[in-house]
């Protein structure tokens, strides 16, 4: 039986639409009807919104189909219907730093500080601007006045920290996140602040402890599990969660140190208290450095057994891909059977070709085999997924993929271009 394609038929209708759309706009929605009557302001309000809602849809579109720069001029489109509105003009932002299109970002961001100067989100963003731009001139001058908005909010120094990371900038997010913890709980709301607290000691330790500083993330793991315990804050995966990352972060601290069985120690109550497949890498890697090749090999194939078990039955994609994926980066975090890895790896990725840690597994594979094209290639598909543009860890990732590239490459002999 033939099948009707519509999402590509909306596609071909929806893009004439634009065409004509965008060429005017402002002047689409505010021409008078064919009778030569104005229809009056809250008729072409509606209509206005009606046509946001309908470009929105066709951006999604675009953005599935890895086309930003035509997913952008549908939301440029809708801040020209809503010239006055922050929310359009914040819609257009966002998606521009999504696809780093820092020169489209810019000219919204200097009409959003004029609605709304006390934005410090907003002069963060447009700092960023100038910063790709070259003008550290007005990149420092912009994010000082940003700082000086709200010098004793927790919230503000906090929401200031998780922006400044998305830039890369770790000293002035570490300073951001001090401030935040040094600044006094008020009275009339120190639950709340008893929250951002918790929030922030969970970042501090969060990038800490995947900038390779255990020891440092292992302090603020400590500070933050009393907070959890006694006001029960509701913190991404509970106290387990972050009781095993400060086990995973002593054991590794105590394994850079050369203290084996104290990590060997830490890596197994970090397995209790939460399963976890970078934990059981690091016990097997402890053992093997022991010189416990036996016991280590019986490890490794318990826990092949048990990632292979979820792989049995008959899987929907998603869950197959998980569990493949599961395995994948077991024999990645070790560095046993890279080639069986990246079998599953890609495997994993055709079920699910939009997922950031099944792209990020075969990308990191890709990198331990010095397939440095490749390894590049989907680091930076895994990087820019909606879900993850802002996560730490895949920017970070990406960042050493290109770095090791780069370096890969050939340098020309000194005199010749």
């Amino acid at each position: 039986m033939k099948t009707f394609d519509m999402s590509k038929t909306l596609r071909v209708i929806a893009t004439a639409v634009l065409s004509t759309i965008c060429a005017n706009p402002a002047a689409w929605a505010r021409d008078p009807s064919p009778n030569g009557v104005t229809p009056p302001q809250e008729e072409t309000t509606a209509l206005e919104e009606k046509l946001a809602a309908q470009l929105r849809l066709l951006a999604a579109l675009y953005i599935e189909d890895n086309e930003p720069d035509k997913a952008i001029a549908c939301y440029e489109t809708i801040a020209e219907l809503h010239p006055g509105d922050p929310r359009a003009l914040e819609e257009l932002t966002d998606i521009c730093f999504r696809y780093e299109s820092y020169d489209k970002a810019k000219p919204a961001l200097e009409k959003l500080n004029r609605l709304k100067p006390d934005n410090p989100v907003a002069l963060h963003e447009l700092a960023k601007c100038h910063k790709e731009a070259g003008n550290a001139e007005k990149y420092i001058a912009l994010f000082k006045k940003a700082l000086a908005i709200n010098p004793n909010s927790k919230e503000a120094h906090l929401e200031t920290a998780i922006r400044l990371e998305q830039y890369g900038l770790m000293e002035a997010v570490y300073a951001e996140l001090e401030k935040t913890l040094a600044i006094p709980s008020k009275k009339d709301k120190e639950d709340y602040d008893i929250f951002i607290d918790g929030r922030a000691l969970e970042k501090m330790a969060y990038y800490l402890e995947y900038e390779g500083k255990y020891k440092e993330a292992a302090n603020f793991y400590r500070r933050l599990l009393p907070l959890m315990e006694l006001y029960d804050l509701a913190l991404p995966g509970g106290i387990p969660h972050a009781t095993l990352h400060l086990y995973y972060c002593e054991g590794k601290q105590f394994a850079r140190e050369g203290k084996l069985d104290e990590a060997r120690d830490k890596f197994e109550r970090a397995i209790r208290a939460f399963e976890d497949i970078d934990a059981r890498g690091a016990l097997y890697l402890c053992l093997k450095k022991q010189g416990k090749d036996k016991e280590a090999g019986n490890f490794f194939k318990e826990t092949e057994k048990l990632l292979n078990a979820d792989l049995k039955g008959d899987l929907p994609p998603d869950a197959l891909s998980n569990a493949l994926n599961a395995l994948a980066w077991f024999y990645a975090v070790t560095g046993e059977k890279t080639d069986e890895g990246l079998r599953l790896a890609r495997r994993a990725v055709e079920l699910a070709p939009h997922d950031a840690p099944t792209l990020d597994t075969l990308a990191e594979l890709y990198y331990q085999k010095e397939d440095y094209e490749n390894a590049v290639k989907y680091g930076k598909m895994a990087h820019e997924t909606p879900k993850s543009r802002n996560v730490p860890y895949f920017r970070r990732q990406y960042e050493k993929m290109k770095k090791a590239l780069e370096e890969s490459r050939p340098r020309p002999a000194e005199g010749k271009p």
